[in-house]
């Protein structure tokens, strides 16, 4: 490519085979236009031509903007051109929603309100203004700011880590030649910083007694998550059809929809039935008279599992003790699993767990047949 394609490029990009044009407008140019940027379709699938295409646009485009600014030119200062150069770029609330329009398709309600709450803690520190014109020092500062709330290292580095993203994605985009303030910012951990417990099976059993003896809508998601290994959202946004138990080996399909996404594509499985997850699977049928089996936190708008999560936590914490939580049935649903000899591969597959690698994304992975055996073997080291 040469040089001056090189340079075209970062107004092009590509969505579903298509090529379109795309620049952001100058601050000082702003006020000529009704909108942020000028986006369109070039109407065709071959970089090349989008590439001539893209240059004889922006000839045109530099052309009126030279008009505008030879019209109104003043004799600059140097400390005025530092701050158009500094206002030659999109905003932090500009890159946010640039940031949410593409990454955030597909995506569940959570992550558009985390990635909105990192910018809102970062501009009412600082201010909305253009993503080159942040230092590092307004980095740190935010950093110290997060730290002296008393946040937990982990909520720190997602925050931090959310806007790092959001100004890296639209440094990508644009082609820009700037820095990210984040890049390399140093975070503080907490040496008491821990992990979530895992749930033994003694302590599984005994939750799960206590589930039959209540036996409602909430120790009926407790129970089909304690044999499922399922996340709380996964279980809680089940709809009826999502449950095969008329199946030769019963099982729930799990997969995405309205309400309800999945937090990775590996998310997408089925799980087969065992044990005190089979018995709150049929309960919960039993009683579902419309789509989603446990409507009074899941509707065809969203499903609200940050409720149901502390109604939960509350009940478990009385039950077994302080330090654990729902999740705490996932980490220990692997540890139950390790401990039955479990091949990695399979206890991956059977919660959901990303890929470690290449070679597992070959094929169709275990059958539903050898998951149920395996599961079986879990029942039975539990009630055991």
């Amino acid at each position: 490519m040469t040089v001056e394609g090189f340079v075209e490029a970062k107004y092009v990009y590509c969505r579903n085979n298509i090529y379109y044009f795309c620049r952001w407008i100058p601050s000082d140019i702003k006020p000529y236009y009704t909108k942020q940027k000028i986006t369109h379709t070039l109407k065709t699938r071959s970089l090349k031509r989008a590439l001539m295409m893209a240059r004889s646009i922006n000839a045109k485009i530099e052309d009126y903007w030279l008009g505008i600014r030879l019209k109104n030119y003043e004799v600059p200062t140097s400390a005025s051109i530092e701050n158009e150069q500094k206002h030659d770029t999109p905003t932090i609330v500009e890159c946010l929603e640039h940031y949410l329009s593409i990454k955030g398709k597909g995506k569940s309600k959570a992550f558009e309100n985390s990635s909105r709450r990192a910018v809102k803690y970062f501009v009412s520190h600082t201010t909305n203004k253009p993503i080159s014109a942040y230092s590092g020092t307004e980095a740190v500062s935010f950093r110290d700011s997060l730290v002296a709330k008393n946040l937990s290292p982990a909520s720190v580095r997602r925050i931090l880590a959310t806007l790092k993203a959001i100004i890296n994605f639209t440094i990508s985009e644009l082609g820009l030649d700037i820095k990210n303030s984040f890049t390399g910012l140093y975070i503080p951990r907490n040496e008491e910083e821990t992990k979530r417990l895992s749930i033994n099976p003694k302590l599984v059993f005994k939750v799960q007694q206590e589930c039959l003896y209540i036996d409602d809508d909430l120790r009926w998601i407790v129970a089909l998550i304690s044999d499922t290994g399922m996340r709380l959202a996964e279980a809680v946004g089940l709809r009826a059809c999502d449950i095969n138990l008329e199946h030769e080996i019963p099982h729930i399909d799990l997969i995405p929809h309205k309400a309800r996404t999945l937090k990775t594509p590996s998310s997408k499985r089925k799980i087969p039935l065992v044990g005190a997850s089979l018995w709150a699977a049929k309960q919960a049928l039993a009683t579902s008279t419309g789509e989603y089996i446990f409507p009074r936190y899941t509707n065809s708008n969203k499903c609200n599992s940050n409720s149901a999560s502390a109604a939960i936590n509350k009940w478990l914490k009385k039950l077994i003790g302080q330090d654990y939580v729902i999740h705490g049935f996932r980490h220990g649903y692997r540890d139950r699993l390790r401990n039955i000899n479990t091949p990695t591969e399979m206890i991956d597959q059977l919660g959901g767990w990303s890929m470690q690698t290449a070679g597992q994304n070959y094929g169709a992975g275990f059958n539903l047949e050898n998951l149920h055996k395996q599961m079986q073997l879990l029942e039975i080291r539990n009630a055991g």
